[in-house]
């Protein structure tokens, strides 16, 4: 690894630590309620052996479109995750320099995201990128884990409740089930007195299938899915780059 390399990594490494200060400890990697987003962050074994850091695709100004790879969401940074068999050379226009003007064109099992400049020209835009990158990251994590597996394993154990959320997870449209979930818990800063008794039972859902996630992946399953486990949450650092788009 020379210099240059070794200088970009640091930095993808500070982004990331900036991201997961501004996320609920409990919804970070190695939290209780954030697990499946740890795998789309934590890495392939041996694949990749490294953390997935999310690309900036561009900055968008008003009138500008959003890709029409990503399906639409208000209150949010634009964002998006192209899949394992996703192919560019299908629709030319994910190569347009309009939508991505820093020429970072996706790729297949990216995660990207995309800076809005100006944001109080939308509608129900919150310029949370944190929030977005953890949001894509959740959709990578459940692509990557054994959905089916686990959720004959979750049957087994008579946990009917993890059986229907792994069920769940295997659709996009599940996915964001307890998507919205996760973004009411981190939208109220992780204060679950704030919540809901419905948001909180999502919770405790994911919460509990997560439990069944770290029992199922033993190092010896890890190693034979080609995963690696999210290591426990540590407490946060300093705030860092994302400062400047919220001033």
């Amino acid at each position: 690894m020379n210099g240059k390399q070794k200088s970009q990594k640091l930095m993808d490494y500070e982004m990331m630590q900036d991201v997961f200060n501004r996320v609920p400890a409990e919804a970070r990697p190695g939290g209780k309620y954030g697990l499946v987003a740890g795998f789309g962050y934590a890495g392939d074994y041996p694949t990749k052996g490294d953390v997935t850091t999310p690309r900036q695709f561009g900055q968008k100004l008003p009138g500008m479109l959003s890709p029409p790879i990503r399906s639409k969401g208000g209150g949010r940074v634009a964002g998006f995750y192209t899949l394992p068999e996703f192919d560019p050379s299908v629709n030319p226009i994910n190569r347009s320099q309009t939508l991505f003007p820093l020429e970072n064109f996706p790729e297949k099992d990216q995660v990207y995201y995309q800076d809005i400049l100006n944001a109080e020209q939308y509608e129900r835009v919150n310029n949370n990128p944190e929030r977005t990158i953890m949001h894509e990251f959740f959709h990578r994590g459940a692509t990557k884990l054994p959905l089916k597996e686990l959720a004959e394993f979750s049957k087994k154990k008579g946990d009917d409740l993890s059986t229907r959320f792994f069920t769940n997870l295997q659709t996009g449209e599940g996915q964001h089930f307890f998507l919205k979930t996760l973004d009411a818990y981190m939208n109220v800063g992780g204060d679950e007195d704030r919540l809901s008794s419905l948001t909180k039972k999502r919770l405790k859902v994911i919460e509990d299938a997560n439990n069944i996630i770290r029992e199922f992946m033993t190092p010896e399953k890890q190693k034979e899915l080609g995963l690696r486990i999210p290591l426990k949450e540590s407490k946060p650092k300093k705030k860092g780059m994302f400062d400047k788009f919220l001033k």
